[in-house]
């Protein structure tokens, strides 16, 4: 919350987007793209399952380090799911 509140207020302090808004505009949208690009990517290998069997067979090391990755971050959400509607 804290980002998008600087960004904006160095836009209306300048009245236009100048490079230190456009700095913090940038930081926010890397920011927001770090959490997306992990849902994006456990879609597309559930939708495309022939790719995601292709991943898991293969020996590249990244590829593992990813299908491991994508494991503990689908059980963290499903444990913070089940915690917040515990929590209700």
């Amino acid at each position: 919350m804290g980002m998008r509140r600087y960004m904006w207020n160095q836009r209306h302090h300048d009245h236009a987007w100048t490079k230190a808004a456009n700095k913090y505009l940038i930081q926010y949208v890397e920011a927001a793209a770090v959490f997306v690009i992990p849902e994006v990517l456990a879609l597309l290998l559930f939708i495309i399952p022939w790719l995601r069997n292709a991943i898991e067979n293969s020996s590249w090391r990244i590829f593992h380090v990813l299908t491991w990755w994508f494991q503990v971050f689908v059980w963290v959400q499903l444990l913070l799911g089940l915690l917040l509607s515990l929590r209700e």
